[in-house]
């Protein structure tokens, strides 16, 4: 939720994200769809870095590969564990939510 209310001021945040979970009829918690969607096209992440990082000249990141690196020149490597993460990871379907929150976590 974080990522959400910077990438979109937290008074925009769009209703279908503002709560990111839902309960089955198992009552078993789930990501919605929308979310995943928004966390696999990685606009949100471009967002929060060309929102928060300084400018270093090679304009906002488009892509998740690029958020990396990005964080990497400004010194900052995601990691799960001890293992890089790498675009691969934040492309990956079904998602690999732990990937998405080291991202969070950098």
């Amino acid at each position: 939720m974080f990522f959400f209310n910077i990438s979109f001021f937290a008074e925009n945040v769009p209703d279908e994200l503002r709560e990111p979970f839902y309960t089955d009829q198992y009552d078993q918690e789930h990501i919605k769809p929308p979310v995943i969607r928004l966390l696999l096209s990685s606009d949100i992440y471009c967002r929060v870095c060309s929102q928060t990082l300084p400018d270093d000249g090679t304009g906002p990141p488009q892509d998740n590969m690029a958020v990396l690196h990005t964080l990497s020149r400004k010194g900052l490597q995601v990691k799960d564990q001890e293992v890089v993460v790498t675009g691969a990871d934040l492309g990956k379907k079904p998602i690999k939510m732990v990937s998405f929150q080291c991202v969070d976590a950098s």
